[in-house]
């Protein structure tokens, strides 16, 4: 059985998550997409970022159909992933050798996410890599949604989880030495980072959660909550079992609190845990400020 955990989902979905012999069951709710459907491409141009796309080989001029037809897909919102999909898929088709495909596949890993379709979103994103190793954006989008979409009953569970954690301390390798560009704000520029590092931080977080590791992966999922970064509850409720596990439960009451204040199915969950917490904090004082 898939157990998978949502970010910032228009829908409700379950959620299951193991944790020794205990079952939680919940669901996740919010604004539009995950991981974050900004990318590391200039919007005035729809041209990659140098550093952060850059084409394997020197790229074919590309004719006038070929560049509409892409930059068509470009603007494509994030909460089209169907429409994504389909025009993504067409370009390739028809433009096999693009000097865009990496970028395409890139993107339509990100569509597959929203539309909860993990094969495609592995293969798409591998073929980005494929491409450019350095890929952030396949990277990052990688690194987060295979931990989130895992299945313990796989064979390959563990090889995924540990391709999960590859890409996610590689993007983080790569992440901070990018520079900025022409054709993208300072500002733009370092949200779009922000928002890149939260997701390999969570990924890599989720990874170390999955193993049971609890005091790996608190500092990650702390990375990941950072304000910067918009949190996501589903990090914050994930970091509170963490904390509880180790057991520390001021700080996992606190981050229980912060994901009971967003609004959506977890919010309940979340507020139950900040109670659960501090019933522990008062059963166990020498625990609860170790």
């Amino acid at each position: 059985m898939v157990q998978w955990l949502g970010k910032n989902r228009e829908w409700t979905m379950p959620c299951v998550m193991a944790l020794g012999t205990a079952l939680l069951a919940g669901g996740a709710t919010a604004a539009q997409q995950s991981p974050s459907a900004q990318k590391f491409v200039s919007p005035q141009t729809a041209q990659p970022v140098p550093g952060a796309h850059s084409p394997s080989q020197t790229a074919p001029k590309v004719e006038p159909a070929e560049d509409t037809a892409y930059k068509s897909f470009y603007d494509l919102q994030p909460n089209q992933p169907v429409e994504q999909i389909r025009q993504g898929e067409a370009y390739l088709m028809k433009y096999p050798n693009s000097s865009y495909r990496e970028l395409v596949y890139s993107r339509l890993a990100q569509a597959y996410v929203t539309n909860q379709d993990f094969r495609r979103m592995e293969e798409d994103g591998t073929k980005a890599l494929a491409l450019n190793p350095n890929d952030v954006d396949a990277l990052a989008t990688l690194a987060w949604a295979m931990p989130h979409s895992y299945n313990p009953d796989d064979p390959q569970a563990a090889a995924r989880l540990q391709k999960a954690q590859d890409y996610a301390q590689r993007a983080l390798q790569i992440l901070p030495t990018l520079t900025k560009p022409d054709g993208i704000s300072a500002e733009d520029f370092e949200h779009i980072r922000s928002e890149r590092l939260s997701e390999a931080h969570s990924g890599l977080g989720l990874v170390d959660f999955r193993r049971g590791q609890y005091a790996q992966a608190v500092p990650e999922f702390q990375q990941a909550t950072k304000p910067a970064n918009s949190p996501d509850p589903v990090d914050f409720f994930i970091l509170g079992i963490s904390l509880e596990q180790l057991p520390r439960y001021e700080e996992a009451a606190a981050a229980y609190d912060q994901c009971g204040k967003v609004p959506g199915t977890f919010q309940t969950r979340c507020q139950a845990g900040v109670l659960q917490a501090r019933k522990e904090m008062a059963a166990h004082p020498a625990a609860a400020n170790p």
